[in-house]
């Protein structure tokens, strides 16, 4: 399995202009996986408000799906990344261009109306997102539809851990935000369809560091 070796600060603002792009507007610390591939570490990113490049289509239906499921996720204490990290995702999705993307944990969709939404925007790329509970992968796929992003999304309903095995596609931009002790066999069971430079992208692995050290080591 690759090795995740940690950046310090001091290294991060010396990596290329390519990834100080993406981190130009807002102060962030990220880690390198292997040569190639870029682990974000989610819970260290700040990001100032920016604009969307290129629209997708149905930018405004989905906003408005993102501002519903912003209020629902608040009162119904539903987790997810919130606005701040989410912007982040997109930009990153954005400057990634990726053809397949996974994601292991939809919750109702919310971070994956921000990833479709930047897929359709480029006119290219799918989202596979997982889901173990069922009726939340219902709420999930009808947010997408409403969204008018159903063409871009893969709801799939069971353990991530199995079901990134079936995965035969290379894949190039992967999102984890699942249960801490998740991660690791969720990485490891997608890991040979990782392509080179794909980007891999963990939700709170500050605070979840000590249930996912299979992960982080």
């Amino acid at each position: 399995r690759r090795d995740l070796a940690k950046q310090r600060p001091e290294v991060v603002r010396q990596m290329t202009s390519k990834l100080k792009e993406l981190i130009d507007r807002g102060s962030s610390r990220a880690n390198q996986k292997s040569s190639n591939d870029t682990l974000v570490r989610f819970d260290t990113i700040q990001t100032k408000r920016w604009a969307i490049a290129t629209k997708s289509p149905n930018d405004e239906k989905v906003q408005s799906v993102i501002d519903e499921l912003d209020k629902l996720c608040r009162d119904q204490t539903i987790y997810m990344i919130g606005p701040t990290k989410a912007k982040r995702l997109a930009e990153l999705v954005r400057k990634k261009q990726p053809q397949l993307v996974v994601e292991c944990g939809t919750a109702v969709g919310y971070s994956g109306l921000w990833i479709a939404r930047e897929l359709q925007a480029a006119g290219k790329g799918k989202l596979i997102t997982i889901e173990i509970d069922e009726s939340r992968a219902k709420q999930a796929q009808a947010n997408f539809t409403k969204a008018g992003l159903a063409d871009v999304v893969d709801v799939r309903v069971g353990d991530a851990r199995k079901l990134v095995r079936e995965i035969n596609q290379p894949v190039d931009f992967l999102f984890i935000d699942c249960n801490f002790s998740n991660y690791g066999p969720c990485f490891a069971g997608i890991e040979d369809r990782l392509e080179d430079g794909a980007v891999v992208v963990a939700d709170n692995v500050g605070v979840g560091a000590s249930s996912m050290k299979d992960y982080l080591d």
